[in-house]
């Protein structure tokens, strides 16, 4: 069982067959002690003060200034932000906590720069640029500069050119003055960096997505919107599809998943079904997805 600060604000949760406590912290709080090495998934956030052994620059606006997580069995990791005077994000950068404690940085941080009415119009990030054997390289993955154009309802992004390593960065298979394609409601209709062709229904839903070369996706929807199939047929003319009933999934008319707050309960095939959960940080994105044994 972890340990919190009494300023953490939490709620615990029960969940697994009880085996683990889950904090809900409020945005403002601070995190599971950092102290202690998690169960499965900790996480702090730092606003005004740094975390130990990594600076940050203060934010006093309710900015997160910096943020650190660590999955049970790896390595620590952070991000520091700063932000512009418009409070837009213009830096993330990374660090990973070695065995010897000391860390190590840049590996995946990012840089933005915006124009006048909020538009990214640089993105630098860095990532993985090669694969050596059975380990990788890291530099300078994505230069991107983005393309936009005014319209009578609003303005577009028409154009992304990447400068840096497009075999693992962004794709950029085209330089055109357009590259992303609209129809009248603003639906995307085509992106032709990736090769994808979009058609939407009288909701503006997409019903189709083809991909040159590749899989096309197809959409079924009831007359509120409410998706019950996705099929997919590829181009050797094999096809698979998923029906949704609620919180149920059948693909190919076999139950393969029920979902709720919690996780889902997942078939392993000839009956057997197992439980599964998920941790959420505070944005509620999924952290971490486990089963009971």
């Amino acid at each position: 069982m972890e340990k919190y600060p009494i300023t953490a604000a939490l709620t615990d949760r029960l969940i697994g067959g009880g085996k683990l406590e889950i904090p809900t912290y409020h945005t403002a709080s601070a995190a599971p002690d950092s102290d202690n090495v998690p169960d499965l998934f900790g996480m702090e956030l730092a606003y005004e003060k740094d975390l130990p052994g990594h600076s940050s620059v203060a934010q006093r606006n309710g900015n997160i200034a910096a943020i650190r997580w660590q999955v049970a069995g790896r390595a620590r990791k952070y991000y520091a932000y700063e932000y512009d005077e418009a409070n837009r994000l213009e830096s993330a950068g990374y660090a990973r906590e070695k065995k010897n404690g000391q860390l190590a940085g840049g590996d995946y941080s990012t840089h933005y720069q915006y124009d006048a009415t909020g538009n990214i119009e640089q993105l630098s990030r860095r990532g993985v640029t090669a694969y050596c054997d059975i380990s990788y390289e890291r530099g300078d993955m994505d230069e991107l500069d983005y393309g936009y154009e005014a319209r009578d309802n609003g303005k577009f992004l028409v154009s992304v050119d990447n400068s840096g390593n497009g075999n693992f960065g962004y794709p950029d298979a085209v330089q055109q003055q357009e590259e992303y394609i609209y129809d009248d409601n603003g639906n995307m209709t085509e992106d032709r960096n990736r090769g994808l062709t979009i058609t939407y229904n009288h909701l503006n839903l997409p019903v189709t997505i083809s991909k040159s070369g590749g899989p096309t996706v197809t959409n079924t929807y009831l007359a509120d919107g409410t998706k019950m199939r996705t099929s997919t047929v590829y181009p050797d003319g094999t096809s698979t599809y998923t029906d949704y009933f609620g919180a149920a999934e059948f693909v190919d008319g076999v139950f393969q998943d029920y979902y709720h707050a919690e996780g889902r309960l997942h078939h392993l095939g000839g009956g057997t079904l197992r439980k599964e959960y998920v941790l959420r940080d505070h944005l509620g994105s999924t952290r971490v997805l486990f089963a009971d044994k």
